[in-house]
């Protein structure tokens, strides 16, 4: 519970830090991004306008299509309403709710068609449906730069379009639309005799495509939505005719700079002339872009940079608790492995005042020597451990590491036959460059661990040789395995399989904490195992002198 309470206070403050970075961050880069819009959504606009006026002059406005490049907003989720009018301010074409075109070959030409003048806005929103639902029985669904497309699939020779309607030039009213697939029909559109008005039908057949676009189907997901948006567009235009007058060179508006003012509501303007011809036409349009826009093309961006963030955040107060609870268990095991000899000393130093015979006192006096030695050896382990962590300067020189294992481990000969152990060196000839005491002091440890714990009768071996550009040095003794939960925690400071920290043979718990560090000063690397046989191997490798370059 305690750790866990340790690494939320750090989690909690590491990840207001973090957030905090990143929403600067993110914050600078949707202002950029937003700038980037802003300008990319003013190209696209004069793009719009630019080659619908170039229409407007080629043909009567009446005939122009005032819609079919307002897919170039799609990506913003964007609406257009555009309306022309001439030099007198009448009106003389407007966007359409919905409008539908298609390649006709027989006349080389597309044909569009006009929902908003035989459907109610009803109706037309009941056809948008139904297309949809006609899409995805047909061929699943799929929009396409804005404009969403009904197709005849391409290996089916008898699938067609059937469009019957009242046709002028290259516009229809449809009427009746029909798909059909083999001996099945699917109706899109069928409206009832009322609506002919005695018209002349043109029935035509088309084996492509239906592109339908326009007000309804540009902007959010919903129609009704795209509806209610596009009515707001076309009330934003209503009034510019207030603004209207004769005299187009007289034109009025309050915001007729080319300026884009980025607003939910989009923005109306009105132009004298088109596309910088001479023309007796102008162009009126309003236009609404989502206002998130300025969030397009970071959302992964922002996505994966705040799941970075949180990543970082646990990761960061994962290590500085680990690292707490790590100075605290090296607090709590340097106070107890003190605590002992202290409550030692004490003891024989009031003993000493007492009126005690002086065998009983030289014995207090040597007990409190050697618990002063004791302390003295842990603090000095200590010291050097802390010296190591911290990366003290070791004093580097061309070594024998044959000749100085076999030196160090001379020294313990002496007590190998007092156990009775076999003291078995197996060594090649390696140079290597380093510190000569602290490899002294490794190889002692080592020596002195492995002895320890092998049984009376059994044997220490030490084997040195050349893998490559290191040196691997091995000692391994007889006796018990290590469980295989403490192995990776035999390198820690105090650590000891025996949970109650025993004092029972001797050694304080930092020889293998100084084994360690003394080996990566080395840059070296150091691992225990269990012998398939039985016993355990320490192995260290250090960088090998003929490697270095």
């Amino acid at each position: 519970m305690k750790d866990k309470r340790i690494f939320w206070r750090f989690f909690k403050w590491t990840l207001l830090i973090f957030l905090t970075l990143w929403a600067i961050m993110a914050g600078i880069l949707v202002y950029q991004n937003q700038q980037w819009r802003k300008r990319e959504i003013q190209r696209t606009l004069w793009e719009i306008r630019l080659k619908i006026g170039e229409e407007m002059v080629q043909r009567t406005p009446y005939r122009s299509n005032l819609d079919n490049l307002t897919y170039l907003l799609y990506q913003y989720s964007g609406q257009m309403a555009l309306r022309s009018y001439d030099a007198w301010g009448n009106e003389t074409n407007r966007s359409q709710l919905l409008l539908g075109s298609f390649f006709y070959p027989k006349e080389n030409d597309s044909i569009y068609m006009l929902f908003d003048e035989v459907l109610t806005v009803e109706e037309e929103l009941e056809l948008v449906h139904r297309i949809t639902e006609l899409k995805k029985q047909i061929e699943g669904d799929n929009w396409w730069i804005g404009a969403f497309l009904l197709s005849a699939p391409f290996k089916d020779d008898s699938a067609y379009f059937e469009i019957a309607g009242v046709k002028d030039f290259d516009q229809i009213v449809p009427l009746r639309i029909v798909y059909h697939q083999g001996e099945e029909s699917i109706t899109v559109l069928d409206l009832g005799p009322e609506r002919y008005q005695n018209r002349p039908v043109t029935v035509l057949e088309v084996t492509s495509h239906i592109a339908f676009y326009g007000g309804l189907m540009s902007g959010p997901e919903s129609p009704e939505e795209r509806l209610r948006i596009f009515r707001r567009l076309e009330a934003n235009l209503d009034t510019l005719e207030e603004l209207i007058v004769s005299d187009s060179d007289m034109i009025l508006h309050p915001n007729n700079s080319h300026t884009i003012s980025m607003l939910p509501d989009g923005k109306t303007s009105r132009y004298d002339g088109i596309s910088g011809e001479s023309s007796e036409n102008d162009l009126a349009y309003s236009y609404w872009v989502d206002p998130f826009y300025i969030f397009y093309g970071l959302e992964w961006v922002l996505a994966l940079t705040f799941l970075l963030v949180l990543a970082l955040a646990v990761f960061t107060a994962h290590v500085q608790a680990r690292s707490v609870r790590r100075e605290r268990a090296f607090t709590r095991a340097a106070a107890h492995e003190l605590k002992t000899p202290l409550a030692v000393l004490r003891t024989h130093a009031e003993a000493l005042k007492e009126d005690i015979s002086p065998e009983k006192r030289g014995a207090y006096l040597d007990v409190i020597l050697d618990e002063s030695d004791r302390m003295s050896t842990l603090v000095g382990h200590l010291l050097d451990l802390s010296r190591l962590e911290a990366g003290a300067e070791l004093r580097r020189e061309p070594l024998d590491l044959a000749a100085l294992t076999a030196e160090v481990l001379a020294r313990l000969e002496p007590a190998a036959q007092v156990g009775a152990i076999a003291l078995v060196l197996d060594l090649v000839p390696v140079q290597v460059e380093g510190d000569r005491r602290r490899l002294e002091e490794l190889l002692a440890e080592l020596g002195t661990n492995a002895l320890k714990h092998c049984p009376p009768g059994g044997e220490v071996r030490v084997v040195l040789r050349l893998e490559g550009n290191r040196a691997r040095l091995s000692v391994e003794n007889d006796g018990p395995a290590i469980p295989a939960e403490d192995l990776p925690h035999l390198w820690e400071p105090f650590y000891k399989g025996d949970k109650s920290r025993s004092r029972e043979g001797g050694g304080s718990g930092l020889g293998l904490a100084l084994v360690k560090g003394a080996a990566e000063a080395h840059k070296g690397t150091c691992r225990a195992e269990n012998r398939s046989g039985g016993g355990v191997r320490f192995t260290i490798e250090l960088p090998a002198l003929h490697s270095r370059t």
